[in-house]
């Protein structure tokens, strides 16, 4: 008896499995695969003085393009064009290029954490703290800058009156007066620096 029980619902499954394998055949073959890869990234916390000293350029600019392309890695990266408005600080060509992690590629879709990663769109009105330190990667002559701080350095600029970011409150940065607050930072980091 127990035997009975036990046997429709296996066979039912089966059935089941067998009908879903058959409508589906078809689909499989047309869909193309892709390489997908998700990466966790360790943030380092930066505070406003670790933020203004490690950026080599501190711009204000409108998002001109994205590329996606591999790195060295064979990773997909986006490359963002940066058309500069304002320098704070450095010395800037009149477009700047920042590389960030991540992108879609046709043969593979890189997934970093979104949370720590600075989002660009086209047109967008941003303030970004970059450096051009690449290390010792071998494609290094082929890159322009990063985001100081991942997305603790990039700021949207909003209807020309405030920022915002992930950290405008801790650091206090305010549009009209961010100038000001670069300079007092630059002063305080010259009275201490790191250790």
């Amino acid at each position: 008896m127990k035997r009975l029980k036990i046997v429709p619902p296996v066979l039912l499954m089966f059935i089941m499995i067998f009908i879903s394998a058959c409508s589906n055949h078809n689909s499989d073959a047309v869909q193309s695969y892709k390489t997908v890869i998700h990466s966790d990234l360790l943030l380092v916390n930066y505070n406003k003085n670790d933020l203004v000293r490690d950026a080599d350029v501190i711009i204000r600019g409108i998002v001109k393009t994205q590329v996606v392309k591999k790195d060295f890695d064979h990773f997909p990266v986006t490359d963002t064009t940066i058309v500069v408005k304002k320098v704070y600080k450095g010395t800037p060509e009149q477009e700047v290029i920042v590389r960030t992690k991540g992108g879609q590629l046709e043969d593979t879709l890189h997934v970093p954490q979104n949370d720590a990663i600075p989002q660009f769109k086209k047109q967008d009105d941003v303030i970004v703290f970059l450096t051009n330190q690449t290390g010792d990667r071998p494609d290094k002559d082929q890159l322009g800058y990063y985001v100081v701080g991942q997305i603790q350095g990039k700021f949207d600029v909003v209807k020309n009156k405030h920022l915002e970011g992930v950290k405008v409150e801790e650091y206090g940065f305010r549009l009209k007066e961010l100038q000001d607050q670069i300079k007092v930072i630059t002063i305080e980091n010259e009275n201490n620096p790191p250790k």
